[in-house]
């Protein structure tokens, strides 16, 4: 499904059951409770935007403030935290992990947004496991990649993964599967580990990109990734083994994008646009189907155990072998 607005995306943010949807933009963040159905907006600009599994937390950043409300945007609190360049949260929203616009110094919340420590780390994104003992962070230039064990107490080197320009990353709920990208400029690389950093296996399937932003699943089997310049989204359903090209949604500017846990929603946009673009997707009876939203169209693909309920207003269903029914 395609959502225009009035102002430039700058973020997007989805919760655990693909139901709630945050975004930043210039003018007005817009925010969806039923899954992108139907919009409302934050009435203010703020840059960044997460969001707890429940959806009832919901954090925004503005400069050098942090919004936070606990009652699903309805009422907001502020605290001093620069978390203009990212902003990423716990499943239970409690842990939090801001990396500044400046420097993009790193600083971690442990109780709900309410104050910050800084972690004298500075990087490009961060990522947060359910639990939110689990942090890792993206540095800036080209270094190895950091993670903690201990909710941001401590962080150590991910050496085994190399020094590298580390663009993006993302990490399963159980802190175990991380995923990360590099951008080199004109060229890139994608890389998976299922052992909390141990070993790093590279997802050359994907092709070598500039890639900008990886998100992952719940248990990172479902992988979403972007790049640079004008390009494709592109996708895995078993943890980079065989890529997807999601050709309908067009070759664009992506950059921002987000995931629920089953992998089944998606979010997205694009850098400069105005357009929010939200679609399904599911494996299932055997059969690999991608659900894609058409630009324009109002469409949403979703796979056959989702017939009985979900809530859609029109419907095609893409088989392993490209044949497309729409109904």
């Amino acid at each position: 499904t395609v959502t225009s607005n009035s102002g430039a995306i700058t973020s997007v943010a989805i919760n655990r059951t693909g139901t709630a949807i945050a975004t930043g933009k210039a003018t007005a963040s817009p925010y969806s409770m039923d899954g992108g159905l139907t919009w409302n907006s934050f009435g203010s600009t703020y840059d960044q935007a997460a969001i707890s599994n429940s959806g009832n937390i919901i954090y925004l950043s503005s400069g050098t403030t942090l919004y936070y409300s606990t009652n699903s945007g309805t009422t907001f609190n502020s605290v001093s935290a620069n978390c203009a360049n990212d902003v990423q949260t716990s499943a239970d929203g409690q842990v939090v992990a801001c990396v500044s616009s400046s420097t993009g110094a790193v600083s971690i919340s442990t109780n709900g947004g309410s104050s910050f420590s800084a972690t004298g780390l500075n990087a490009k994104e961060s990522a947060v496991s359910s639990s939110g003992s689990a942090i890792v962070l993206a540095l800036t230039g080209s270094d190895t990649l950091r993670k903690s064990s201990n909710t941001g107490s401590s962080f150590g080197a991910l050496t085994s993964a190399g020094t590298r320009n580390w663009s993006s990353v993302s990490i399963s709920g159980d802190g175990t599967s991380i995923v990360a990208a590099t951008n080199d400029g004109s060229s890139g690389n994608i890389y998976y580990s299922s052992d909390s950093g141990t070993t790093w296996t590279p997802l050359n399937g994907a092709g070598s990109r500039p890639w900008n932003r990886v998100r992952c699943s719940e248990d990172c089997s479902t992988i979403v990734a972007t790049a640079d310049f004008s390009d494709y989204i592109y996708i895995t359903y078993d943890a980079g083994s065989t890529w997807s090209t999601l050709t309908s949604l067009g070759s664009k500017l992506w950059k921002y994008i987000s995931i629920s846990a089953d992998g089944g929603k998606l979010v997205a946009a694009e850098s400069g646009g105005f357009n929010i673009y939200t679609y399904m997707a599911k494996t299932t009876l055997g059969v690999s189907y991608a659900a894609i939203g058409a630009a324009g169209s109002s469409i949403e693909v979703i796979a056959a155990d989702n017939l009985a309920t979900a809530n859609i207003e029109e419907m095609a269903v893409v088989s392993s072998s490209g044949a497309i029914t729409y109904y």
